[in-house]
């Protein structure tokens, strides 16, 4: 039980981001659909595996990080959850001064209904 107590204490200020290669982040888009969030903070890059995403080839963009900005969790979208999750992951101290992420969305994995997003997550 003290154990259990000690981890629930843990705070992002005691996370060594240099020691981490992948981090996971499944999440739900608008209440009702599977994303699967990859970040390489060694790379500060982000792959977003979504099984409904449209188009033959991946796509790159860029994203900042936003320490300041108020989040919603209640129907946010892709674009929301991508700033969120880069936005934890730079509140984690490290030497990078840098906010800016690579995003890129994985087209290979599509599901071919409307209710099976969970299993590609």
């Amino acid at each position: 039980m003290a154990r259990r107590r000690a981890r629930s204490k843990m705070g992002l200020q005691e996370l060594d981001k240099t020691q981490m290669e992948l981090v996971a982040f499944p999440l739900i888009v608008r209440g009702n659909h599977w994303i699967l969030l990859l970040l390489q903070p060694q790379d500060r890059r982000i792959l977003v595996v979504d099984s409904l995403t449209k188009g033959k080839e991946a796509h790159e963009t860029t994203i900042r990080s936003h320490p300041t900005k108020t989040f919603r969790w209640e129907g946010a979208d892709t674009h929301e959850l991508v700033e969120l999750a880069a936005t934890i992951m730079d509140s984690i101290p490290n030497d990078n001064s840098s906010n800016v992420w690579r995003v890129t969305r994985l087209t290979r994995y599509r599901q071919q209904d409307n209710f099976n997003c969970g299993i590609f997550t």
